[in-house]
């Protein structure tokens, strides 16, 4: 097109990559406007979707630590068939805790289990969306991430949930 010799210069786009890329220039990661533009915002942008997985693990960490102290309470607050102590008083004991039995929760605590549930699953999708985008700097951001949060944040764990198959992370993407 003709515009009487004066060149227009090209707005940048976003490229949409369905396939395995490199590219740093053009590319957006799920919004238009976080649209990279050279290898200093690429590399940025790594650095933001590390800590996005790292930070990740540690939600997911935080809620497992929650979820035990709530259930530590539950059986340790439940009605005791000891003889009780010296005082007369009864004392909790785990062994008494019924195995299979649910405990309804307060609504506090559902707030803030639910409430941590879905910002795990948001930044969970959130991640799948950058890992769709197919590029590979960004994947092995989110890998990266994702990996030395899991080494910082699960130092520990439960021999016998693993082999009873109740260790999963549930439905979350990574």
């Amino acid at each position: 097109m003709d515009h009487g010799g004066h060149d227009m210069p090209m707005a940048a786009r976003c490229s949409m990559n369905m396939l395995w890329n490199w590219q740093v220039v053009d590319t957006c990661v799920i919004f238009r406007s976080w649209h990279i533009t050279s290898t200093f915002t690429m590399i940025l942008s790594c650095l933001v979707v590390a800590l996005m997985a790292f930070g990740y693990e540690l939600l997911q960490s935080k809620i497992n630590i929650y979820n035990r102290r709530v259930a530590t309470s539950l059986v340790l607050n439940y009605p005791s068939t000891s003889s009780g102590t010296a005082s007369g008083r009864a004392s909790p004991e785990i062994g008494s805790f019924p195995v299979g039995m649910s405990v309804s929760l307060p609504s506090s605590v559902r707030l803030i289990r639910a409430s941590s549930y879905a910002f795990s699953v948001f930044i969970s999708f959130f991640l799948m969306l950058v890992f769709m985008s197919y590029n590979g700097y960004l994947i092995g951001a989110t890998i990266v991430g994702a990996g030395i949060g899991h080494w910082t944040y699960n130092r520990e764990m439960d021999p016998l949930a693993v082999l009873g198959g109740s260790a999963s992370k549930g439905s979350t993407c990574h």
